[in-house]
Order: C-alpha cells, then structure tokens, then sequence
C-alpha cells in the first residue's frame, strides 16, 4: 500500500485563502488562487505564536483581522488606481488645448489631497472613465463611481453654504467634476426610458445650484490663479467625429443661432414670455464663448441659469420650452467627442422631437434643421428617430 503523502497547511497564506478556506502557495506577491481569479491578494505578516493562538480561539475562526486588513489594501489599491489612470489618462477629457494640461494633471490632484470633496469628485470621474475601457472589472469600477461620486455631492453641498478665497478654487474644480460625472452618468446608466434625459436636465441644474454665483463673486479671482487657463480664449477648432458634416464650428453654431432667433419670434406674450426670451438668450450666449475659444462648460451650466418660470413649463412639456431645451442638446451635441458627452445630446432631442411632432410640427421641423447644421443627417445612427 502506497504511502500517504502528509498534507502541508498554508500557514502564512493570504487573507482570500484563509477567508475560502482553500490552500495558498503563498507565492509573492499575488498567490496562484487570486492571480487566476484576477482578485487582490494579501498576506498578513505575523509571528508563528500568533498564528496558532489565533487558529486555537474559536471565536477567531472567521479571522476578522485579516478580512478587514483584505477590505483596507482593496481600498488602498482602488484609490491608487484611480489616481495613476487619472494622471495618465483621465484629466485628458477635460482639457480643451494643451495648456490646461498641468491644471488638470497636477493642480487639481494637488488641490483634492487638501479639500476631500474634490479627491471624491475627482475618483468618481476616474472610474466612471474606467467603465467605459474595462471589460473584465466594470462593475466593480461603476460601484466605486457612484460611491466616490454621492460622497463628493455631500462634501460639496456642505462646502457650498462657506465658500471663501481658501477654498473657491477647490469648489470651483469640483463644481467642473460634478457636471462631467452628472452628464456621463445620464446616459450610462441603462435607462429605458427616453423622457428620462429631461428629468436629467433638470437635475443636473439642481445639482449646480449655487455655482452661477461662485463663478460671478469668484471670477476676477479665479483669472489669477492656475485655474485662469479656463478663462483665456482659444481659436476654435473644427469637430473631428465620424458624424461631422465638415462644417466649421462657428458656421454650425450660427446655423443653431439662426434658429433660435426663429423660436424667439415665437414667443406668446404671456406671463412666461420673459422666461423664453431670456433663456434663448443665455443658450445663446453659453454657445457663442464655446464657439470663440471658450469654456465648454458655459454650455453645460446653461441649466443653472433657467430660472422657476421655465423649469415649470419644461415640466409641464409645453412645446416652446421643449423646442428650446431640444437646441440645448444639439449644441451638448457639439462635445460628443468627449466621452461624457458622447450622447448625451442626442439623448435629449430623441425624447423631445417625437413630442414635438404631436403638438407643433413646425418647431419640429425647426429642431430637425438645427441637428442637421451639426450632425450629418444621413446616417440612420446620427438621426434622432422616434
């Protein structure tokens, strides 16, 4: 009769063996079991007397120190990663030329280690970045976006009601974070149901409340800091996308304009005539600084700026306002390569040209001539349908 082979235990194994009650080779520094699973591996570094006084206590069989060192090295890890794809490639989406590199590279991160709202906003868009790259830990990274990002929202909701010189820049870069995540999050997460990218609108301007005043108190101040890169006009480039019409930036734009001037000459005069006029003004606005060179967040506050009047009719789905919040996701439309806002935009002018064909033709018509001045209408995967 063959000899048995005496079992050798794992001793020094890691915290995921030791929790699954499997054998570990302990081999350094992922052990086979965790590097075939793709998971975190760590070990525990302790002497042999503490090792069997712990496998001796009943009460310690579920080993609670080494699952909660496990938890601690997956938080550690998770956040390092998040910041190194942040510094490598993540800060690149919010730079519109090259010089804004080293705000978004380095000033920022070096701000979020002092403010802990920005750190959270600023992981929040760094795993929210890794779901669309991720294939095998999507999931994982959409559990940490959302966590990181409803802690920024708190931190930054207190900060909002203390603002001050100390920490403006601070706010005002996560303010920046806050609407890149809200954008990408509004068309990320699966929803089945269009007429929920109004409801997102309309969130994204609760979110922001109080950053149109920061902006205005802090302006002068914020020019002087690294952060005055964003203020400084750029030549305008032309959008390079595969549904590019090959119209320059500033045609396109005076096309959308056009239109716009065409819903004003539509106004009622009626109690919400004011509210009309004013937010195709600001839409107006908002796009010509983006046109010029400037920031591509003016368009993206142009929610902030709707006042109680127009909130009201948008929510009632009356056709003026759904005409006009439809030309803001066509000009939303003009940062689709940006992966944030890659549809976005189109997003909302699905949901709303359909209701605009039921009540007013003719200011469908006029939404359908605005998306074609950016979008190459002839491609069945450009054109909003019903």
């Amino acid at each position: 009769m063959p000899q048995r082979k005496s079992h050798t235990k794992s001793r020094r194994g890691c915290a995921g063996c030791k929790q699954r009650h499997v054998k570990c080779d302990e081999a350094i520094p992922s052990c086979g079991y965790c590097l075939k699973r793709d998971v975190v591996c760590s070990f525990i570094t302790e002497s042999r007397e503490n090792t069997d006084s712990v496998k001796a206590s009943p009460s310690n069989q579920s080993e609670p120190g080494a699952l909660a060192f496990s938890q601690s090295a997956i938080s550690r890890i998770t956040e390092l990663s998040l910041m190194h794809n942040w510094s490598t490639k993540a800060y690149r989406t919010l730079c519109q030329h090259s010089d804004e590199t080293h705000l978004w590279q380095i000033v920022v991160p070096e701000l979020a280690l002092g403010h802990e709202y920005l750190l959270d906003a600023l992981l929040a868009l760094s795993a929210r970045q890794l779901v669309i790259d991720a294939s095998e830990k999507g999931s994982t990274w959409d559990r940490a976006a959302l966590e990181y990002q409803n802690k920024a929202l708190t931190g930054f909701q207190l900060v909002l009601g203390d603002v001050n010189l100390s920490n403006c820049e601070a706010v005002f870069a996560c303010s920046i974070l806050i609407m890149v995540f809200s954008m990408a999050q509004s068309h990320m997460e699966g929803k089945n149901h269009l007429s929920d990218a109004i409801l997102d609108i309309l969130e994204l301007r609760q979110f922001l409340s109080g950053i149109g005043l920061l902006q205005n108190e802090y302006h002068d101040y914020l020019r002087l800091t690294s952060f005055g890169v964003l203020f400084t006009p750029h030549t305008p480039t032309q959008i390079e996308s595969e549904d590019s019409t090959g119209v320059p930036l500033p045609d396109m734009c005076r096309m959308v304009e056009s239109t716009l001037e065409h819903l004003r000459r539509e106004i009622p005069d009626d109690v919400n005539a004011k509210s009309y006029s004013d937010s195709i003004s600001d839409l107006q606005e908002a796009m010509q600084i983006y046109c010029t060179g400037g920031l591509f967040s003016g368009i993206m506050t142009w929610p902030v700026t709707l006042g109680d009047n127009m909130i009201h009719v948008i929510e009632n789905r009356e056709p003026l306002a759904l005409a006009i919040l439809a030309h803001f996701g066509i000009i939303i439309h003009l940062l689709r390569d940006r992966w944030w806002a890659r549809s976005s935009g189109k997003r909302l002018v699905r949901t709303i040209l359909p209701i605009l064909r039921k009540s007013n033709v003719a200011w469908a018509v006029l939404v359908q001539q605005a998306w074609v001045a950016v979008v190459n209408d002839t491609s069945s995967l450009n054109t909003p349908s019903d």
